[in-house]
């Protein structure tokens, strides 16, 4: 998914030189929207990460108090 974004900027900025303003309006609003996908991807991500370590913790707290 990341590659295929990152590869859609990459086509954008090599693709034909001479295209005119509203194309490029067209592409810029596909950069913003690949971007944005990225940042809500990794936003995700660091939630989960998050998340997990915090029920481990949690768990390995509980179980020394149970000792």
């Amino acid at each position: 998914m990341m590659e295929r974004a990152i590869a859609l900027c990459y086509n954008i900025y090599i693709s034909e030189d001479s295209f005119t303003f509203q194309e490029w309006e067209e592409k810029q609003i596909v950069v913003v929207v690949v971007i944005v996908v990225i940042v809500v991807i990794v936003v995700v991500v660091v939630v989960v990460v998050v998340v997990v370590v915090v029920v481990v913790a949690v768990i390995v707290v509980v179980s020394e108090m149970n000792r």
